[in-house]
């Protein structure tokens, strides 16, 4: 069994065990077993998975996962379960940012990428349900 350690800078989101893992890799989804050789990977906005004795789906950010042969520790800006995703709210959302979006300057290089950070992050969550 693995252990699956999930961290942001607010909380620990939870620490189980689990057979398998799939995390969305910067450069694709990747999994992991047990045995798994050691590595750092860095993770962008997407769902991880886990199989085990209880199957989960979360969503995390960019951050890094830390893979040893029995152990995987996430550490993400951000991450959310289904339970905390309110559907209306982040459609909702989704449609203020978009709006936003619509009306940033070219300029405003640094505006328009967070705007499209948190398009993305809302899209991810809305895929939990």
């Amino acid at each position: 069994m693995l252990k699956l350690d999930i961290v942001t800078p607010e909380r620990h989101l939870l620490a189980i065990e689990c057979k398998e893992i799939t995390l969305p890799g910067l450069h694709g989804e990747f999994g992991v077993l047990e045995g798994h050789i050691s590595m750092l990977a860095a993770l962008k906005t997407g769902i991880l998975s886990s199989k085990g004795d209880e199957n989960l789906r979360l969503m995390v950010t960019n951050g890094f996962v830390e893979i040893n042969s029995d152990c995987v520790r996430v550490l993400s800006e951000a991450a959310a379960i289904p339970s905390e995703v309110d559907e209306k709210f982040e459609r909702s959302l989704i449609k203020e940012l978009r709006e936003k979006l619509q009306k940033v300057e070219k300029s405003d290089i640094k505006e328009f990428n967070r705007l499209k950070v948190e398009i993305e992050r809302s899209l991810v969550k809305l895929q939990l349900l």
